[in-house]
């Protein structure tokens, strides 16, 4: 078949480019608010501590509660390969912060290249006193 003999775009027939992008216009689109509450867990708990506080806790009110539920913060991972001097935040609060939100339930941590003697007492001290506390109610 030569260029010359190639049919020409009829607008009615669905394999043409202007039927897809008239149906590319009416295309609905689903909301994330629609997802059940678990799938919406699984894909924030795929994020890394700093991507749920410094955006998708942004995102909405129902994106808020779920990253405030301390079973978001079992396991926190805050690992930095960047330059420290180059964050436009401060990591060891950022970290203290996403501890204070496990409420105890924490049972994983990463803070390789940050981490400093001060933040693993506050882990330590914030645990100590979450057991104290489990074990007197």
């Amino acid at each position: 078949m030569k260029f010359s003999d190639t049919p020409k775009p009829n607008p009615r027939n669905p394999n043409t480019t202007m039927a897809r992008k008239r149906a590319r216009k009416t295309k609905e689109y689903r909301n994330w608010l629609d997802l059940p509450k678990d799938v919406t867990v699984s894909i924030l708990q795929r994020l890394g501590a700093i991507d749920i506080l410094e955006s998708a806790q942004k995102v909405c009110m129902l994106w808020r509660n779920i990253c405030k539920d301390p079973s978001m913060w079992r396991a926190i991972d805050m690992q930095n390969l960047g330059d420290l001097h180059d964050m436009p935040y401060d990591l060891e609060k950022m970290c203290i912060h996403a501890i204070d939100r496990s409420c105890g339930q924490l049972r994983d941590i990463n803070i390789e290249y940050f981490g400093t003697d001060e933040l693993l007492i506050y882990i330590t001290q914030r645990y100590i006193y979450v057991s104290i506390v489990d074990i007197s109610v």
